[in-house]
């Protein structure tokens, strides 16, 4: 089957991405407790987008039947290396699951929707592969409040990279249009609880890491560019709020909707 569009595979970020997306230790616990209340009795779970293993990994260590799916082999390589055997995962696109239909209670999908241009077609795969009355559950970070400074400093830096905003935003970008499409599919959203994150980056450490080629949205940039960017911007973000060391960012609440099927 031909797929459309664009898929963000995050091979190149295998070797960094544990130390800059991990989740502190109580917002870690937190998220496996929510998560495997809501999957309780579940028999067969999926994670697409698996990656490292951030979420899946603790939940199937806390006893729910997991497998993930990922594009990257780099990524699921660093996966197994933890523990192999608590997780079973293969190398799949979300776009084209390789599961029949109706096999699994749950799937879950953080932080994939907006690397996936078409990201419809992942929403139909995992209603395709949910029995019914299963359900899928989504994170795509916090509210947009709490990213709002980052979201500012993203578009002046894509802007002063030469990014388009195709580039820069590649799948879903409102949680609202995810809403009405499942809604369509006779899909109800739940909201669970906000997850409290007691950590938080600076301007300048988002800076560094942009710089340094840690986030996706980046990619498609010459990297001498973008390191202009962020020159740039770090000079204006310094006039506007002086110590940037002292100035933090970043969701401050982590969020997971629930969509029950019929």
């Amino acid at each position: 089957m031909a797929l459309k569009g664009r898929a963000v595979s995050f091979d190149r970020a295998a070797e960094f991405y544990d130390r800059t997306r991990a989740l502190s230790p109580e917002l870690e616990a937190a998220q496996t407790e929510q998560l495997a209340a809501e999957l309780a009795g579940a028999v067969r779970c999926l994670e697409i987008g698996v990656g490292t293993g951030r979420i899946g990994l603790p939940l199937a260590q806390a006893g729910v039947p997991m497998v993930g799916v990922d594009l990257s082999p780099a990524m699921l390589g660093v996966l197994r290396s933890k523990d192999a055997a608590a997780l079973p995962v293969a190398v799949a696109d979300a776009r084209a699951l390789p599961f029949a239909e109706g096999t699994f209670d749950a799937v879950l999908a953080c932080h994939v929707l907006h690397l996936v241009e078409f990201w419809a077609d992942v929403v139909d795969e995992a209603v395709r592969v949910l029995r019914p009355g299963g359900r899928l559950l989504v994170s795509q970070g916090g509210t947009p409040g709490d990213e709002s400074t980052v979201n500012a400093l993203r578009t002046e830096l894509a802007a002063a990279a030469g990014l388009s905003e195709g580039e820069a935003r590649v799948g879903l970008k409102d949680r609202a249009e995810l809403d009405l499409y499942l809604a369509g599919c006779g899909a109800t959203v739940r909201q669970l609880a906000g997850l409290e994150n007691p950590t938080a980056r600076t301007i300048a450490e988002f800076l560094d890491q942009v710089a340094q080629g840690h986030f996706s949205w980046t990619w498609t940039a010459d990297p001498e560019r973008v390191r202009a960017a962020v020159a740039q911007v770090r000079a204006s973000a310094e006039a506007r709020w002086g110590d940037l060391t002292a100035v933090t960012v970043g969701a401050r609440t982590v969020y997971w909707h629930v969509y029950d099927l019929p």
